[in-house]
């Protein structure tokens, strides 16, 4: 393999599609990240989520593909992104089944070295009722009130002119309840993507 283009010190996998690092967690000492892959082409079609880990965030292994899309059920297309939390202990995977997008959950081994799609995906199998969206993905999970709460993106054909609206969904025991968050006036915001939202003190 001729490596003349290749970065010598940002991490990408070994060939083919990457983007969107996504699921980045410490467990256990080691550091993960997992990110979008076509492991068959350079282009972004039937994406896998990638995985590497670290000890120090500088040299990185690449491991072998922990999810790939599925010959049926929730995912059949695609993999697409999400995030990796600690659940007491539990690596707990929350990624975007394609086709349509919805939320979807794998969990982990205790090295991460395996993740096993939950029987019920998927968990939220759509936008709230109302909000009409061809795309909603990009699941981000974080601890509230002693359960969890998910933000996804939307993609919307027309631009939403007037607020940008995240839903969100919560649950003690990564169930759902629903609800929109309204951040406030936009613009033109024809995409929410990649949605991170934070608590401020």
């Amino acid at each position: 393999m001729n490596t003349r283009h290749r970065t010598a010190y940002h991490f990408q996998p070994a060939a083919n599609w990457m983007n969107d690092p996504n699921g980045l967690i410490q467990h256990r000492g080691v550091h993960h990240m997992f990110f979008q892959n076509n492991p068959e082409n350079p282009w972004a079609e039937r994406i896998h989520w990638g995985h590497a880990r670290s000890e120090n965030l500088i040299d990185w292994k690449i491991l072998p593909n922990s999810l790939s899309p599925g010959q049926e059920g929730a995912d059949p297309l695609s993999c697409y992104s999400g995030c990796a939390v600690d659940n007491d202990g539990q690596p707990v995977i929350i990624y975007t089944g394609v086709a349509p997008e919805r939320a979807c959950v794998a969990f982990g081994n205790d090295d991460l070295s395996k993740l096993e799609k939950y029987d019920g995906n998927p968990v939220i199998a759509g936008p709230p009722s109302g909000l009409s969206t061809p795309g909603f993905r990009d699941h981000s999970v974080w601890r509230e009130d002693g359960g969890m709460a998910d933000d996804h993106g939307l993609r919307s054909e027309r631009p939403i002119r007037t607020r940008a609206r995240i839903p969100f969904a919560r649950s003690p025991q990564l169930g759902i309840r629903r609800g929109l968050c309204v951040l406030g006036r936009a613009g033109k915001l024809p995409n929410v993507g990649m949605p991170g939202l934070f608590q401020g003190r």
